[in-house]
């Protein structure tokens, strides 16, 4: 994956992911919880979340930091 885009895509691209993480944090209550199912814009079932979700969030910002430079660390940050 590059982090290079054409100007126009740049700017789409950086909306789009503004918008997602804009929709994960509707999921997110004050207290740091996950809600996981919504019925409305504003509305969501008072149940305990299934540990899948975050699973799932887990695995997707794995992805993106193996394949994003700008976000991996050093070979030798550990060392540090």
């Amino acid at each position: 994956m590059s982090i290079d885009a054409a100007p126009g895509d740049r700017v789409r691209l950086e909306r789009d992911a503004q918008e997602a993480l804009a929709a994960l944090w509707r999921h997110l209550t004050p207290d740091g919880l996950w809600r996981d199912t919504r019925l409305t814009a504003d509305r969501f079932i008072d149940e305990a979340a299934p540990a899948r979700g975050l699973y799932h969030l887990v695995g997707v910002l794995s992805d993106i930091a193996d394949h994003t430079p700008i976000l991996q660390a050093p070979a030798d940050a550990a060392l540090r």
